[in-house]
């Protein structure tokens, strides 16, 4: 082989390395991106989602490296067991962002949350609002209560749903001392104590929108969507 071709030989040798080496650094350079904005946003949302349970964070946007230089993810996807927002405790919790900010003041463009309300957080908050000791449980798809007033059994069933960015209930049926009645016979303005629980996610988030809300095995499932939001108004 003549020196000439050997020499050719070697250079396109360096250049196929060189090529290894760059696309080996870019690959090595994005795992460690969003290593570091996984790791970030998982502490950032354990502290303001007060949890101490495993939180799963995707950035499914690629290539993460951008992002993480100009300071704002395209997407990100969060999933926890349980979280506490503004005291109320919410299960099964799951949401997706965009636009979120990940320096200065971290917050989101746009965020959608869906979580689960559980019966025994429901009953603990219609009691501070209603004043009155009633059991919760949920059945066909309804909320039904329970209890007694004024020493008479009562019990009350409801149809939640979401209607004008907010919380809603119709009272479906309704007893009193074992005799159905019009929910407008309940005692002490219980029917319009029930039918405005717009109160109860009030607390969740400022400016909040409830887009969705089902009764679901072990509470109440509740869709919510927030735009140019805080971390910090969670």
């Amino acid at each position: 082989m003549s020196a000439e071709r050997r020499r050719r030989r070697g250079c396109l040798v360096t250049f196929v390395l060189a090529l290894l080496l760059l696309g080996g650094g870019t690959l090595l350079a994005e795992y460690a991106s969003r290593s570091l904005v996984q790791s970030v946003a998982t502490d950032a949302l354990r502290n303001g989602l007060h949890t101490d349970t495993s939180i799963d964070v995707e950035v499914p946007e690629h290539p993460v490296l951008p992002q993480l230089i100009r300071g704002e993810l395209t997407d990100v996807r969060v999933q926890a067991d349980t979280a506490r927002i503004r005291g109320i405790d919410i299960v099964d919790l799951q949401a997706q962002a965009s636009g979120v900010r990940i320096r200065g003041e971290r917050g989101a463009d746009d965020v959608t949350v869906t979580g689960t309300l559980p019966t025994d957080t429901l009953q603990s908050l219609l009691a501070e609002r209603t004043g009155w000791d009633l059991d919760l449980a949920e059945q066909d798809g309804q909320l039904v209560l329970s209890g007694e007033a004024l020493g008479v059994p009562v019990t009350a069933s409801l149809q939640v749903g979401a209607v004008d960015g907010a919380l809603s209930a119709t009272i479906t049926q309704a007893t009193l001392g074992g005799f159905t009645i019009d929910a407008l016979q309940l005692p002490l303005g219980l029917n319009d104590q029930l039918g405005d629980l717009a109160g109860i996610t009030d607390q969740l988030a400022a400016q909040a929108t409830i887009t969705d809300a089902q009764v679901v095995a072990g509470g109440l499932r509740v869709t919510l969507t927030l735009h140019d939001v805080l971390l910090a108004d969670l």
